[in-house]
Order: structure tokens, then sequence, then C-alpha cells
């Protein structure tokens, strides 16, 4: 159900005539802020991630560790963070890290 006719004006002199629903223009908006809350965590891990010293024990639960996921499962209890993006090894190293955060 669309609603009333209404009057838009762009200014005092020129005025159009609209019954287009007001919410279909908030779709856009919600979807955006969908993805935003979504990904935004996993940048900032991605970011933190980079940095050297958590490289560093990376590089020692590379060492002494079987596989990615307990590697991520060690990552995401020491630091609370969302590590759902990493797939790989590979993933882990600060150039691809950089590349997910662009």
């Amino acid at each position: 159900m669309n609603p009333p006719l209404r009057e838009i004006s762009l200014d005092g002199d020129y005025a159009i005539e609209s019954n287009f629903p007001l919410a279909d223009l908030l779709k856009p908006e919600q979807e955006y802020q969908k993805v935003y809350k979504d990904t935004m965590p996993k940048i900032r891990a991605a970011g933190f991630l980079r940095t050297q010293a958590i490289q560093e024990h990376i590089e020692d639960l590379m060492q002494h560790s079987s596989g990615v996921s307990e590697i991520k499962s060690a990552l995401s209890r020491c630091y609370q963070i969302d590590v759902s993006f990493i797939k790989s090894m590979d993933d882990l190293k600060p150039s691809n890290l950089a590349s997910f955060m662009q």
C-alpha cells in the first residue's frame, strides 16, 4: 500500500507529486548498515593481526600447532577477535591481511 499523494518541493516554484513509499528509500541504507556491522569487526581484527607482536605470536603458534583451526581458536581465545575470515595459514600473512582489509 502506497502512502497518500504529496508534493515534493525542490524550491518554492517547482513541486512534483509523489506517492513513493518512503520506507523503500531506507532499504539500501539498512543493507549497507548490516554489511558494515558484519564486516568492520573482521577488518579491525585483520589490522590487529598484522601487528608485529601478534605476527610473532602467530609464528610461534605455527611452529607448535598442527593446523589452522587450532591457531584460529588460540587467537580468538587470546585476543577475543573474530577470526572467522581466516581460511588457511596463508591468510595470516601480513600482506594477505592487508589485502583482506582493502
